[in-house]
């Protein structure tokens, strides 16, 4: 790894951690963000006359030395950071500063990780069709929009949690199919997982089962929107029960 590529792994993952977006850094630290997106893609081999001072700035608002940049070993490692959380606050406190706002700050984060990691863990297909839509390569990146998405809202975490899946639904529901057979092969192919526990906990045995649950309750009246919406509650469901009747709403 040549020192350009060190310093661009350093600065990047210096500021996904820190709790201010690229461009609020490249504002405190009073530099353009063009440059900082200069910086960030085509990298920095070493400091010069042009730009140690403004990127003795951006280190000054990251809080880290400017030579961390270009240490080999990653100045951004997670270790790090519980240590400068602790010094940051005995600072504030020995100033008797208000950290109002760097507590809200530090729990908006955290629970922004706690509920993007707890939607790819309880919902695995909507977070797989999240990552289809987003184009996102892994777990890692699905994590990383999620809790961008999710520091916006600024929600609670049981409310960011609810809106996070109504918000992945309602899209989804815009492609749903008007025909039974349709609709239930869309939902296997869409909700593999979900489908699976349909399977397990109803003992469902064939898809032409689930197409037949579907007409019975749409014959009842319901639309498409609500049948997937009861296929959706009963593959929440925990009774081992055979499939035949709509689920209760």
């Amino acid at each position: 790894m040549t020192a350009k590529d060190v310093f661009i792994t350093n600065l990047t993952r210096l500021i996904e951690h820190s709790p201010l977006s690229p461009k609020q850094v490249a504002t405190r630290a009073g530099v353009s963000y063009a440059t900082l997106n200069r910086w960030l893609e085509n990298g920095v081999l070493a400091p010069d006359g042009r730009t140690k001072k403004p990127l003795q700035k951006v280190c000054r608002v990251l809080q880290v030395e400017l030579d961390d940049l270009w240490l080999a070993e990653g100045v951004a490692s997670q270790a790090c950071y519980p240590e400068r959380v602790r010094e940051l606050y005995e600072r504030w406190e020995r100033l008797k500063a208000d950290t109002t706002e760097l507590s809200r700050i530090l729990d908006c984060w955290y629970n922004a990780g706690r509920v993007a990691e707890r939607f790819r863990c309880e919902e695995p297909d909507l977070a797989r069709v999240v990552a289809k839509v987003k184009m996102l390569d892994d777990d890692g990146q699905i994590q990383g929009y999620l809790e961008g998405l999710l520091r916006e809202w600024g929600l609670e975490e049981e409310d960011a949690y609810r809106r996070l899946i109504e918000t992945t639904q309602r899209f989804l529901a815009a492609a749903l199919p008007e025909e039974p057979e349709l609709l239930g092969q869309w939902f296997i192919e869409t909700h593999p997982c979900r489908w699976t526990w349909l399977i397990e906990s109803h003992r469902l045995d064939h898809e032409a089962e689930m197409s037949a649950y579907i007409r019975h309750i749409m014959a009842e009246g319901l639309s498409k929107h609500e049948a997937y919406e009861s296929l959706l509650r009963l593959s929440r469901e925990t009774p081992r029960k055979k499939i035949g009747q709509p689920a209760a709403s």
